[in-house]
């Protein structure tokens, strides 16, 4: 008998099939394996015997040197230790029924052929894996390790009526079915358990990551990257499927729909500590008698949009980082676990339609807007760090006492007043957008804060306390109205931007207070006697019937006094004290004199009238 080359010939384990080997001639081609069982030897056993290929023992390993090749197709039923090569022809299929170490530059391509590994020493540390099935932990314990190279299957199942361990810290492994029943599969079968440990520079894809099917099943992801479509945690009933991501872990849906259902049928819990897990959609107890339950206590979730469906679901939100833009409408539990929970809308809007509730707090990043729609209980502090949150009612703010500002700002979709909490103006400053509402501050703001305010919007805002922030104000729409004065330490510039600045109710008495108006915007005295620094800016500046205005300077393109109205110019240091000052207006200058008093006091360089 002559087997051409790239041929698998089994005769192990036993020989009750050969009858009158020795009246037979066996010739066997180049890469071809010969598998024989124990005491069986080929060249005394047949009349002619030769082989161009590999001898093999069954009941012992199969080594394949890295000058060597096996091709052909069949069943090899013995542990395998490849640095050569294993290459199933054509169509056809090679079974490795007992485990696999590959090491060096060794190279497989089962065709269509199946790995099993039901033993604790099967691994890949360099070379290429090329399978149809793999199974680790079929109806029995296997665990298989990945440090290095690339491995490819059609569908890998951990803990297959059995208990199966993945561990891979390094290489590629890429699974490569689209049906929802295959891809990765861990714990599947009642009884059953699967884990998949990822770390290090590993890198999996699989369209199709079932994490517990109808079993137990857990995923630690320390390290490295995970890329998928479709990630379900629970997914047959009696299922649990916990996936743990933390560290520098890489979680990242395919582009275009990617889909994560934390408790499908079954029970499902994703606890995120680290990392980074980006997704479209994300779902929590997606069918009726499931649960799905999320705990955010550190890295990044990066979501479009998360919801409940009919189970039961449960989201637990202190420290880490929910990044939009995104529509919720999932309630939210804010833990104060790891801090407060920050959420970050680099640009355009994030919507949330849920609640907020627990003793935690929120941190707004990012310059996009936040829209809170409901009402919240939560009674951590709000601290608005970046971009805007949009609230209709200040109960959409929870029920803290605390609302810190520093580089973030208050949108109002409707009148209310937050400064029945506690407003803190920090570093970063405050914004304020009325938008078309008109809103009234009763108390102090600012907290005696270093920051300053931004005013937006076209409604008007009117101060009816003593505010304590010592930053800048600048209004940039509408108008400010600040009608209960200005302490000592509190803001020394109003920059009106555009809009308009209106003093009315009590005076102002701050001569360190400086004016500055741009084209086109107003700064309005409407009564009483009011002190302020230098007046500047190519706007206009107003003093209505009967008020009083002293400034150190003004340099305006419009002064306009009204009737009765007074204006004095503050003496300069050094110059001429008592004389009557002829006024020198600036250049282009307007200034529009009612039956008013006029004191101007200038420098002792202008023109003095004995």
């Amino acid at each position: 008998m002559s087997v051409s080359a790239n041929s698998i010939v089994n005769f192990g384990p036993s020989v009750y099939s050969l009858v009158n080997s020795e009246a037979a001639s066996l010739i066997m081609g180049d890469n071809s394996l010969l598998i024989v069982p124990p005491g069986f030897d080929p060249s005394t056993a047949f009349q002619k015997y030769s082989n161009s290929g590999i001898l093999h023992i069954a009941g012992t390993t199969l080594a394949i040197l890295n000058d060597q090749t096996v091709a052909g197709w069949g069943n090899i039923n013995d542990p395998v230790n490849c640095q050569g090569t294993i290459d199933a022809n054509a169509g056809r299929f090679i079974n490795l029924n007992n485990g696999l170490t590959l090491s060096g530059t060794g190279n497989i391509d089962l065709g269509g052929g199946s790995l099993r590994t039901n033993d604790v020493n099967s691994s890949i540390s360099a070379g290429s894996l090329s399978v149809g099935y793999h199974w680790v932990g079929e109806y029995g314990t296997g665990m298989f390790t990945q440090a290095a190279g690339r491995l490819s299957a059609y569908s890998e199942q951990i803990g297959y009526f059995g208990s199966g361990t993945f561990n891979q810290s390094g290489g590629t492994n890429t699974i490569s079915s689209t049906n929802p029943y295959d891809g990765l599969l861990l714990g599947y079968g009642s009884g059953s358990s699967g884990t998949y440990n990822l770390s290090g520079t590993g890198e999996l894809s699989s369209e199709y990551e079932n994490i517990g099917w109808g079993a137990l099943a857990t995923f630690n992801h320390l390290a490295g990257s995970n890329t998928f479509r479709y990630l379900y945690l629970g997914c047959g009933p009696s299922s649990n499927g916990t996936y743990n991501l933390s560290g520098e872990g890489q979680l990242s849906g395919l582009p275009g729909s990617s889909i994560e259902v934390i408790g499908n049928l079954g029970s499902g819990v994703f606890n995120q500590s680290g990392g980074v897990n980006q997704v479209a959609f994300l779902t929590l107890g997606q069918e009726s008698g499931s649960s799905g339950t999320y705990n955010l206590t550190g890295g990044t979730l990066i979501c479009s949009q998360i919801n409940k469906g009919n189970g039961n679901a449960t989201f637990n939100f202190g420290g880490g980082t929910l990044k939009g833009p995104f529509y919720i409408t999932i309630p939210i539990i804010l833990t104060g676990i790891g801090g407060n929970a920050k959420i970050d809308i680099p640009n355009s809007a994030g919507q949330f339609n849920g609640s907020f509730s627990g003793a935690g707090g929120l941190d707004k990043q990012g310059s996009g807007i936040l829209i809170l729609c409901v009402t919240s209980t939560f009674t951590g502090a709000v601290n608005f760090n970046g971009g805007l949150i949009r609230a209709a009612a200040l109960n959409n703010l929870g029920n803290g006492t605390s609302l810190n500002f520093n580089g973030g700002g208050l949108q109002f979709g409707a009148a209310f007043d937050p400064s029945v909490r506690t407003m803190t103006f920090q570093a970063g400053g405050a914004t304020l957008d009325t938008q078309t509402y008109n809103i009234t501050l009763g108390n102090p703001i600012g907290n005696s804060g270093s920051g300053g305010l931004t005013k937006l919007g076209t409604g008007k805002l009117t101060f009816n306390a003593l505010n304590t922030y010592s930053g800048d104000t600048i209004i940039k729409g509408g108008t400010l109205e600040i009608a209960h004065g200005i302490g000592a330490s509190g803001t020394s510039l109003i920059d009106v931007q555009s809009g308009t600045a209106t003093f009315k109710t009590t005076p102002i008495n701050k001569a360190n207070l400086n004016i500055s108006t741009a084209s086109l915007a107003t700064f309005e005295v409407v009564n009483g006697a009011n002190v302020v620094g230098a007046i500047s800016g190519s706007g206009i500046t107003r003093v209505d019937t009967g008020a009083s205005l002293t400034a150190a300077s003004i340099s305006q393109g419009t002064l306009t006094i009204g009737s009765g109205a007074t204006v004095v110019i503050q003496a300069i240091p050094g110059g001429p004290l008592g004389d009557a000052i002829t006024p020198v207006p600036e250049p282009n200058a307007v200034i529009l004199l009612g039956a008013a008093l006029v004191m101007m006091f200038y420098a002792w360089a202008k023109k003095v009238k004995s």
